[in-house]
């Protein structure tokens, strides 16, 4: 009889603690698209804010041919780059990630209107901004910013209001990641 209670409490005992353990803290981001599937709330218009099945369904969408190759979805897991497409209301996201000794620092760049280039580390479960601390110079919507698919380059080209990097386009300067931080470079 006092096996079958003894039993019994064990099981109630495991029940009571495996919701506990579940809920231990969130899985650390690998990817970049574990780090897209986590950006807050105010890169991204209405319709793909909420949930991230909204925004992986327009992820695929970008793959089709029919839209222009510059606007395409990438998925570079290799590389750890991401190109989000945009669609009129949603601008287009360029999202990298810049590694240094085990560290992961996410850059953004929103290619809507005047666009935006900032890079946020994520601590604790939350995004933190840390453009301040990485790039040497104030971020400038006068110029036109290339995020890197290949290598950890940023090319700085000089624009107009709506910038189309061309080939053959000579940079302003480069941002080059080197020890946790950019450093320019002409």
């Amino acid at each position: 009889m006092f096996r079958k209670w003894k039993n019994v409490a064990w099981l109630a005992l495991g029940l009571v603690i495996a919701p506990l353990a579940s809920e231990a803290k969130p899985k650390t981001p690998r990817t970049v698209l574990d780090y897209f599937d986590l950006l807050p709330k105010h890169f991204f218009e209405v319709e793909y804010s909420g949930s991230n099945t909204n925004r992986r369904k327009w992820l695929r969408e970008g793959f089709n041919p029919d839209i222009p190759a510059n606007n395409r979805s990438i998925i570079d897991l290799k590389n750890d780059f991401l190109r989000f497409p945009g669609d009129g209301a949603q601008g287009r996201l360029d999202i990298a990630v810049f590694r240094c000794k085990g560290q992961a620092t996410i850059g953004v760049h929103n290619n809507f209107e005047e666009g935006d280039l900032s890079f946020w580390r994520y601590r604790n479960g939350k995004f933190i901004e840390v453009t301040k601390q990485v790039v040497p110079v104030g971020f400038n919507s006068r110029n036109g910013y290339a995020m890197p698919r290949l290598g950890t380059t940023i090319r700085v080209f000089k624009s107009s209001f709506w910038f189309r990097f061309k080939p053959g386009m000579k940079p302003l300067y480069t941002l080059r990641w080197r020890g946790g931080r950019f450093h320019r470079q002409r």
